[in-house]
């Protein structure tokens, strides 16, 4: 029994490895991204620069987060569907505030074309 843990924890030392390489590049890229952002929209006077570093930096390491999880093996499947309802709940947001946001914008642009076809 103890053969098998030893065996199973040698095996499993190059995935930890790998999950330390990951989380430290993904860490030191979401920082350098974040204060690349904050910096970009603090020179163009943007009043919440701070604000979108941060949570670009939150939605990295998210990303981060769930690879390390991956090359775990830990959870794939649950893993896998946040990602998949996180990104579908991103896609109808986004999809609900143009279409919402632009719909005076659509219809005045319908009513121009359907307008000019009339006095053709």
């Amino acid at each position: 029994m103890l053969s098998r843990l030893v065996d199973n924890l040698v095996f499993y030392l190059p995935n930890l490895g790998l999950v330390g390489l990951i989380v430290g590049l993904g860490i030191l890229i979401s920082n350098a991204v974040a204060h690349w952002a904050e910096a970009l929209f603090e020179e163009e006077d943007f009043a919440r620069a701070r604000l979108i570093g941060k949570l670009l930096k939150c939605v990295l390491l998210s990303v981060v987060s769930a690879i390390a999880l991956w090359q775990l093996g830990i959870a794939r499947q649950s893993v896998l569907s946040a990602f998949l309802i996180a990104f579908g709940a991103i896609g109808v947001a986004f999809a609900l505030a143009v279409g919402l946001g632009s719909a005076k914008a659509i219809q005045r642009g319908w009513e121009a074309l359907f307008d000019k076809r009339k006095e053709e």
